[in-house]
This record gives C-alpha cells, sequence and structure tokens, in this order.
C-alpha cells in the first residue's frame, strides 16, 4: 500500500540555516552537578518569520499568530528557548523540532467553512421547545386574587 505524503510538512532540515540564529545560553534548568554552572546547555532560537522564503503571506500572518500563544514574538522574529535537558545537543533538536512543528501549522491553509441552513424538522423542534418554555413561565406568573 502507498502512503501519502503530506507537502504542508516542514522538516527541521528543510528550513534555511541563515534564517536561525542560535544563542547558547548558561544556565540551564534541570538537575545539574558540580559544572552546572560552567556549562552553557540552554538553547535559544531566532527565527526571521517576516522573511523567511518557507511561506507566503498568508502562512507569515498564520504564523506570527500562532507564535503569540507558544513563543515569544519581536519585531516579526520568532524566539524559542529550551532548557528541558542537561544536553546541549538535545535542546538544540528539541528547539528545531518545536519550530518546525510551528512552521507546518502555519503552511497548512486551513479549510473555509461551508454555511449551512438548519433541517426543517430542527426548526421546528425548537419552535416547539420555545412554546413549551412560554407556557411553562407564563403559568408561574399567574396573578393571585
Amino acid at each position: 500500500m502507498e502512503e501519502k505524503k503530506d507537502n504542508n510538512i516542514i522538516l527541521p532540515s528543510q528550513i534555511p540555516p541563515e534564517e536561525i540564529q542560535e544563542e547558547f545560553l548558561r544556565t540551564s534548568a534541570g538537575p545539574g552537578g558540580q559544572k552546572i554552572n560552567k556549562t552553557s546547555s540552554a538553547v535559544r532560537l531566532v527565527f526571521d518569520a517576516a522573511h523567511t522564503v518557507l511561506l507566503d503571506e498568508a502562512g507569515r500572518i498564520r504564523l506570527q499568530i500562532l507564535a503569540g500563544s507558544s513563543a515569544r514574538l519581536s519585531d516579526g522574529r520568532i524566539v524559542i528557548q529550551v532548557s528541558e535537558s542537561r544536553s546541549l545537543q538535545h535542546n538544540r533538536l528539541l528547539a528545531m523540532e518545536k519550530l518546525s512543528s510551528l512552521l507546518t501549522l502555519a503552511a497548512k491553509v486551513p479549510r473555509k467553512r461551508k454555511k449551512t441552513r438548519p433541517t426543517h424538522s430542527s426548526v421546528l423542534k425548537r419552535l416547539s421547545d420555545k412554546k413549551n418554555r412560554s407556557r411553562i413561565k407564563k403559568a408561574r406568573s399567574s396573578s393571585f386574587e
């Protein structure tokens, strides 16, 4: 059986290196030892979202909307910081995967919503429920003499 390939998936290897700036930070959260203050294991990726060649203009807008919730966004650049592991290479890999998944979500064009009308039976049910509710409320407000 032939597998169907999705053309919208952006792999970390497809991201142009000139659009990424990597910074290696000194401190990293998590378990450590005597050399915890000596090794730079945290990674900060700065991705130029405003000028990327991977996405069209609509994709760039979707990327900035998505990045507002999951990463820091400043001046058209997305900043992803990872310090989950003590290993620099593992943190680099995690940061690239986060960026890749963000780009993949932005590359996917959302489907247009088709406007539908309620069925005749659902309209009749809604109106009958409305009349029934009206009768219940009217019975509650009967005046006492």
